[in-house]
């Protein structure tokens, strides 16, 4: 995506990833709307025209530039919380500053309507926010998917001010399958942020 300028009011005309030189889909950045935690000044990504998928399939909406690495990689060991799993042995490495980086994990699987996933097309590994096969989001709503238990993890340990219990615990519930098969280390990380309390 080209160099543009994010801020909350940011109206963005993207070509249909489909391919459809016909057709374009629209999205706002504006103020998201925020139960628990940090984020009265955080944006998200609104669909300014309905979305509809009645598909089985998946459809792509925004795809995120950035490099598909082996789990086994050195760079998949570091401490960069933006690196997401997006198949049992591959994790995805974002490039910074695009609008699909601005999409929001609710921490509740129910309010979910996109994945971050990685599909093949052509012979060609194309990761994107992708709308739920059946899901359409309707206009004005905005485009929520699962960051991982990875990601949370990571900023737990690196901003522990900026987070309260309530949010640590949330994002504990909503990962709990992965969180049961990460290393005994892993777990114990977890057990530890849960111990925590913000005042």
């Amino acid at each position: 995506m080209s160099s543009q300028t994010f801020f909350s009011g940011s109206i963005f005309k993207m070509d249909d990833p489909r391919g459809n030189s016909k057709a374009s889909l629209q999205f706002q950045l504006k103020k998201a709307v925020r139960t628990i935690g940090p984020g009265t000044d955080e944006l998200g990504v609104f669909a300014q025209s309905a979305i509809k998928n009645k598909s089985k399939m998946r459809r792509l909406v925004l795809q995120w530039k950035g490099d598909v690495i082996s789990a086994d990689d050195p760079r998949a060991k570091t401490n960069n919380r933006s690196i997401i799993k997006v198949a049992e042995d591959r994790v995805f490495v974002p490039e910074e500053d695009q609008l699909a980086s601005y999409m929001n994990d609710p921490m509740d699987k129910s309010r979910e309507n996109c994945e971050l996933v990685l599909i093949t097309q052509k012979k060609r590994e194309v990761p994107g926010i992708y709308i739920k096969a059946g899901f359409s989001i309707q206009k004005n709503h905005e485009l929520l998917g699962a960051y991982g238990e990875r990601y949370w993890r990571f900023t737990f340990k690196q901003e522990p001010d900026r987070f309260s219990s309530e949010h640590r615990r949330k994002a504990h519930t909503r990962y709990l399958p992965d969180i049961c098969k990460l290393s005994q280390k892993d777990q114990d990380t977890w057990a530890s942020l849960l111990r925590e309390t913000i005042a």
